[in-house]
């Protein structure tokens, strides 16, 4: 218990080193995407619109269920206006069958095209930097499963990939100070995510607050970090701070309340766990998280707008 309390202590003094506005915007965007999965659409736009106010720019997939949220409640212009003002995806537009009943086919194609795909210039700018990762990330793990255990060759293999994980984490840092984190919210197959799961406990710790930068920025994926974080906790006490690595059923976690604060702290949504956006049909929502019923049964005491 011990344990969790200076846990949490110190997160939460590392988060309130920076500004708080990006954090407080994802804040209350993870309590409006909650309450639009429910179908609670009143409560879903309260949050939405004081999300609004903040002026930051809304992740595409949220675009969309804003807008989707402001045609239920009858306010069509608006719901129209939000996916023209706001640079959403517009893929996520035009593969949307099941919301907007009563739009034209030739309303449709008019937003589509008037909307941009935010990461046109990402993928065509950094993904030499992806590939490069992903290659020299698998480049000794594709191979040392041929070779026998304890054998010459796969202790040599072994010291080699670990010595490429440290020239990769050293790279990826040297990126992040030029050019921000590789791929921003988003979360690759590979890419900058898994060098952090493979990179040394030591070296994700002092580098902490470079990713936390990026998290404040909103320039980095929730999930890679925590994932990073909570592989480190696992590896050395078993723990799960964000519960997002090899995450454990409600039971079995020692306290929902510090995963709930560590990840609202970073802006990181504590219902569901989300890598890459897409749509869901009415009625379904992303994979909840292993403490989502734990929160939802007592949701008047969690809310991530309350966490300061």
């Amino acid at each position: 218990m011990t344990t969790n309390i200076i846990l949490c202590a110190t997160f939460l003094f590392h988060v309130v080193c920076f500004s708080q506005n990006h954090i407080e915007f994802r804040n209350i965007l993870n309590e409006g995407n909650y309450w639009f999965y429910e179908q609670n659409f009143d409560s879903a736009f309260f949050y939405y619109e004081k999300a609004e106010k903040l002026n930051i720019t809304f992740y595409p997939e949220e675009v969309h269920l804003y807008s989707r949220t402001l045609w239920e409640l009858g306010d069509r212009k608006k719901s129209i206006q939000v996916l023209t003002i706001h640079e959403g995806l517009k893929d996520f537009f035009l593969r949307d069958t099941t919301y907007y009943p009563g739009l034209s086919s030739d309303e449709r194609v008019k937003i589509a095209t008037s909307l941009k795909k935010v990461e046109e210039d990402l993928l065509t700018d950094r993904m030499p930097f992806y590939d490069s990762l992903t290659k020299l990330d698998q480049m000794y793990r594709t191979v040392i499963g041929y070779y026998k255990q304890n054998s010459i060759e796969f202790d040599s293999i072994l010291r080699l990939m670990y010595h490429q994980d440290s020239l990769n984490f050293i790279g990826l840092i040297e990126e992040i100070k030029k050019n921000g984190y590789p791929g921003g919210y988003l979360m690759a197959p590979v890419g900058p995510g898994v060098i952090l799961l493979h990179s040394s406990p030591e070296w994700l710790l002092n580098n902490y607050f470079v990713f936390m930068n990026e998290i404040q920025a909103g320039r980095m994926s929730f999930f890679d970090f925590s994932r990073g974080i909570d592989r480190m906790f696992v590896m050395d006490e078993k723990q799960r701070p964000y519960n997002s690595y090899l995450p454990v059923e409600e039971m079995d976690v020692s306290s929902p309340i510090l995963v709930f604060v560590n990840r609202c702290s970073i802006g990181m949504s504590p219902y569901y766990d989300v890598y890459i956006p897409r749509l869901y049909p009415r009625g379904m929502t992303p994979t909840k998280s292993k403490l989502y019923d734990y929160y939802k049964r007592s949701k008047h005491n969690f809310n991530c707008t309350r966490i300061r």
